[in-house]
């Protein structure tokens, strides 16, 4: 069995990258949206 804190980690690992993946498209967006 995983450990809880491990499996804590993780989660938080996962949710990090896919947090940063979104603030990065969402920046992009963002910055092209402002130019125009």
């Amino acid at each position: 069995m995983i450990s809880g804190m491990h499996m804590g980690e993780i989660v938080r690992l996962i949710i990090l990258d896919l947090v940063q993946q979104e603030l990065l498209f969402h920046g992009h967006r963002d910055t092209h949206r402002d130019y125009k």
